[in-house]
């Protein structure tokens, strides 16, 4: 909207607003429920190799993120597993593109039921730690290459 100025007179001109492009969809986590997992793999430059494993605990709509994009508006917060298969920390909140922007996937196998698994087998001795591993093997060995 302008002001135009010529020979005839002034008069209001208004400006056509441009077209503007649809952002881009969060089709990866378009389905995304609480109680699923997430893992977030690292990429070739982390110091550390070990992926991470999240759960998803809340979803909400964030009224005033999705105030002229109602897709930027679906939030999802996220909280870390550990390795024993309880979750700790704060929430994190993420949007929905905003956890495939940041390289999240959804985890190929129940990472909870697994650790709590292995937590059980070392309880009942089934699995052994490497500690344990090692004094097995400084022990004296017996002539004769016996079992």
């Amino acid at each position: 909207m302008t002001w135009i100025t010529d020979n005839t007179g002034t008069y209001w001109h208004e400006i056509p607003p441009r077209k503007r492009r649809k952002p881009a969809r969060a089709l990866r986590f378009a389905e995304i429920k609480v109680g699923d997992q997430l893992v977030l793999k690292p990429s070739k430059s982390w110091h550390r190799k070990i992926p991470q494993y999240f759960v998803v605990t809340d979803l909400w709509f964030d009224p005033v993120a999705g105030q002229r994009d109602e897709v930027s508006g679906h939030m999802v917060a996220i909280r870390v597993i550990r390795h024993d298969g309880e979750v700790h920390g704060s929430k994190r909140p993420h949007t929905r593109r905003g956890l495939a922007s940041q390289q999240y996937h959804y985890a190929g196998i129940d990472y909870i039921a697994q650790c709590k698994a292995l937590v059980a087998s070392i309880d009942n001795g089934v699995v052994v730690g490497i500690g344990r591993g090692k004094l097995i093997r400084g022990r004296p060995k017996m002539p004769g290459g016996g079992l």
